[in-house]
């Protein structure tokens, strides 16, 4: 199986985590926490990638770190 990547100017919009407020940050954190059930996120541990991310971001919301710890698959 071999697949290609093209990259194209988006036209969507760009946003930044630290942008956003403290609810859409806990509730980004809340979707990522989902996700790890499905099959294609757990078996390359995308959402995992990016609770990381977001543990380590200067701008996250108190206690969420330890949210994103306390469920963490790789501990």
């Amino acid at each position: 199986m071999s697949s290609r990547v093209v990259i194209t100017a988006s036209h969507l919009p760009k946003f930044a985590y630290g942008a956003l407020s403290e609810d859409e940050k806990r509730t980004l954190v809340d979707y990522l926490m989902a996700a790890r059930a499905h099959v294609l996120i757990d078996q390359w541990c995308l959402a995992d990638h990016f609770l990381a991310c977001v543990q380590h971001h200067p701008e996250i919301p108190k206690g969420l770190a330890a949210a994103i710890e306390a469920t963490s698959l790789t501990t």
